[in-house]
Parts: structure tokens; C-alpha cells; sequence
């Protein structure tokens, strides 16, 4: 693949686009960023990126919590009571004024309905779904980030395609005005080269505003200072050789993060519904209690303290239509997660064929720009030849040199495309590599 070049610019177009930006500019960045610097920055600061990251911490707490349904659970406490009138002990024959007594307790759930397995399955399945979540944020930042990326990339080679048309209607002009003294061409021509040096000076200076705008945008992204400076190092351009159409849609059907978020939504649905009909069974808990009571906080001996253990068996009859009401909203929770798995497939699979076709549309589209910039290059050369012996007017030149810069636009622009269109298909399809989540 040829790949833009780049050169130096010239004329008074230049030095006063160079002194707008100087004007309007911060100190420079101190380094150059790379794009997985950026990448990197985005990751970090981006709000998106953050509260997805947040929710999956909140995900993983929910496991924690579920965990509770299998573990025994125990209890101390404490009392100390000091009565309005004292009290009498029979066996101290005194009256007392205060008393203490301390409990202990503990519990395990052997059976629930499975109710506690069921709210584990429908936390794991939810931790699995708010991960591929958050593995889908990262991976739309990163393209976004790429996106801004290259279209500070682009904008800057246009700057140089600008300047570049500003040397050639320079030079232009001053050959048109070389030719006006002797008499091989009009006042009118020397007008008409001014015109259009002129505007191609204009546009030089739109293509700087519009890389500083581009340069600020990229460094919001980033949560860096947008009326800094910075400067971007280069990336390769080159486009690898992608997988065909139906090997990418099997590929982005299994590792896609939408795709895998929505079906551990599914999972998480039918969790739910078990969950709530564990409602209806009885539950079956051992239980053991040890208890304290004395006058005075010593003797820690079987008269004061008492001890038990057993079983205890609980059947709710009627609940007030709570648990019926739980089902069917759990039902209805399964219902629209399943709905949202088809629609999420179809959407995932559109997403690969676009990005597919665009990249491939974009391929074949460099090799027209390339084609376009010689011909065009080779159309100015004859007009000016044709101009410079008086078979040509001043306005072909000028025409064939719009036409240069335009196609050497197109061919930036279709380069960049392309490169960001390779980005947005491994986006389609969800392999895009991105940082772990801390455990």
C-alpha cells in the first residue's frame, strides 16, 4: 500500500495558519502519545468505562452475599438492666439492683427450596453478565478512542495536502505573473491565480483550526486538558488480511460481550424464577442457644446458664399472594431477557456484516484514490505544459490543480477509513483485546 506523504508547506498562508495555532495553542504535550497511550488514558479516565467497572464490583459483592445462604450464621449478645425497684433472689436472700444476661445462638439452613442455590446461580450469572458488560464498555471506548485517534491523524495530512495546493498556486502565480510581463498572459489570468491562491490559503487555514479542534477533542476524551497541546506519534496505516464474512459472524456469536451479557441475563432470568418458587416449600434449620442470667456478672455455672439445640421446620400457608407475585415477575423478567438474546444475536450479526462490507468497500476504495492522485497529477502536468505554449487557459490549471488536492483528500480519507473500518469490525465482533478487570 503507498501511503500518504508528507511535506513541508510554504507561502504567507502558511506562517499565518503556523501563528493562529501558536495564538490559540497551550505548551506542547511533553511526549508524543501513541494510540495504546490513549487507549490506555481513555481506559482510565473514561465515566462509562468507570461505572460499568462499578457495577461489576457491585456484581461480585452480590456472590459474596449469596454465599450466606449456605453458611451457618451466629450471634452474641449482651444485656445489662438496672430496674426501677431491686430485685429479690430467693436463693441470695438479698434484693439486687441491676442484672446481667448474655446470649449466644447460631443457625444453619439444611433446606430452603433451594432457594440459596438458586439466588447463588442467579448472582454468578449476574457477575458473568455485568463482566462481558464491562468488557463491551472497554471495547466501545477503545474504537471511540481510535476514532478520534486517526481523525486527528487525518486532519493533519490534510493540513499537509493544504499546504501543499498553497505551494502550487504559488508558484503558479508567480509563473502567471512572469508570463503577464511578457505578454503571454492576461491581467485577467493574474487575477484569476490570485483568487485562487487566495482560497487555497483560506482552506489551509480551516484544515489548522480543525486539527486544533480535533487535537482538543481527543484530549477531553482522555481526561487530559483540552487547551493543552499534544502531540500524536505515528501509527501504522496497513491493513491486515481480515476473516471472511461467515467465520467472523460464528466468531463474534461466541465471544461477543453484548451477546454473552444477554444470555447471562437469560441464565440469570431462570435463576430468578426458581428463586422465587423456592417460596412455596418448607425450610428446614438446626439451631443451637446458649443463655446467661444472673444478678451479678459471675458464676458461669449450669444454674445460671442454659443450653439447647433442635430442629425447627417452617411451611408459610398463605403469604398474601406474595410469593405468587414474585413468580410471575420473575417469569415475566425471563420473558424479556430471552427476547433481548434474539434481538441482541440480530444486532451483533448485522453489526459484522456492515463492518465487514465497509471494510471491504474501503479496500477497494484506496485503490481508486491511488488511481485518481496519478491521474490527476499527470492532468496537471499537461495543463500547465498546455498553458505554459498558450493552447490552455489559466483555468484548466486551476481546475486540474482543485482536482489534485481533491483526490489526494480522497485517497487520506479512504486510508483512514479504511484503518478505523478494520478497528470497527474486530469492535463487531467483540475480540478486540482489552485489560482485565482486577479480581
Amino acid at each position: 500500500m503507498r501511503m500518504v506523504p508528507v511535506r513541508g508547506g510554504g507561502g504567507a498562508g502558511v506562517v499565518l495558519a503556523g501563528a493562529l495555532v501558536a495564538v490559540a495553542s497551550a505548551p506542547a504535550f511533553a511526549e508524543r502519545l501513541t494510540l495504546e497511550a490513549c487507549i490506555g488514558l481513555a481506559l482510565k479516565n473514561n465515566p462509562v468505562v468507570i461505572e460499568s467497572e462499578a457495577r461489576l464490583k457491585r456484581a461480585d459483592a452480590d456472590v459474596l452475599g449469596a454465599w450466606s445462604g449456605f453458611l451457618p450464621s451466629a450471634r452474641v449478645s449482651g444485656t445489662w438492666s438496672h430496674p426501677e425497684e431491686p430485685v429479690f433472689v430467693p436463693d441470695r436472700a438479698a434484693f439486687f439492683g441491676e442484672t446481667w444476661s448474655a446470649n449466644l445462638s447460631a443457625g444453619l439452613t439444611l433446606f430452603d427450596g433451594l432457594g440459596n442455590v438458586s439466588g447463588y446461580r442467579q448472582a454468578s450469572h449476574g457477575r458473568k453478565s455485568a463482566r462481558a458488560s464491562h468488557r463491551k464498555a472497554m471495547q466501545d471506548v477503545m474504537l471511540e478512542t481510535q476514532r478520534r485517534f486517526f481523525e486527528v491523524g487525518k486532519r493533519k495530512a490534510l493540513v499537509d495536502v493544504q499546504r501543499e495546493a498553497v505551494r502550487l498556486s504559488a508558484e503558479q502565480l508567480k509563473k502567471t505573473r512572469t508570463m503577464k510581463d511578457l505578454g503571454a498572459a492576461t491581467q485577467a489570468d493574474v487575477y484569476k491565480a490570485e483568487v485562487d491562491h487566495s482560497n487555497n490559503r483560506l482552506a489551509e487555514l480551516r484544515a489548522d483550526r480543525d486539527l486544533a479542534i480535533g487535537k482538543a477533542i481527543l484530549a477531553a476524551s482522555l481526561g487530559l486538558d483540552p487547551l493543552e497541546e499534544i502531540e500524536l506519534a505515528d501509527e501504522d496505516l496497513a491493513i491486515t488480511e481480515a476473516m471472511g464474512l461467515d467465520d467472523a459472524s460464528r466468531r463474534a456469536l461466541e465471544v461477543n460481550p453484548a451477546l454473552l451479557s444477554s444470555e447471562a441475563g437469560l441464565d440469570a432470568g431462570r435463576s430468578g424464577v426458581s428463586f422465587a418458587k423456592s417460596g412455596r416449600y418448607p425450610s428446614l434449620d438446626l439451631f443451637y442457644a446458649s443463655n446467661y442470667y444472673n444478678v451479678e456478672l459471675k458464676d458461669f455455672d449450669d444454674e445460671h446458664i442454659q443450653w439447647s439445640y433442635g430442629a425447627q421446620v417452617n411451611l408459610t400457608i398463605f403469604d398474601g399472594l406474595l410469593t405468587k407475585s414474585r413468580i410471575r415477575r420473575a417469569e415475566a423478567d425471563l420473558l424479556a431477557a430471552r427476547r433481548t438474546v434474539e434481538s441482541t444475536r440480530r444486532d451483533v450479526l448485522l453489526a459484522v456484516r456492515q463492518a465487514y462490507l465497509d471494510l471491504e468497500i474501503a479496500r477497494q476504495s484506496i485503490e481508486v484514490a491511488e488511481e485518481a492522485v496519478r491521474s490527476s497529477e499527470e492532468d496537471l502536468r499537461l495543463a500547465q505544459e498546455r498553458y505554459k505554449i498558450g493552447e490552455g487557459t489559466i483555468l484548466d490549471v486551476i481546475d486540474a490543480q482543485v482536482n489534485l488536492t481533491r483526490s489526494k483528500t480522497d485517497r487520506i480519507t479512504t486510508i483512514y477509513d479504511a484503518r478505523l473500518a478494520q478497528s470497527a469490525l474486530r469492535n463487531a465482533i467483540g475480540d478486540t483485546p482489552v485489560p482485565e478487570p482486577a479480581p
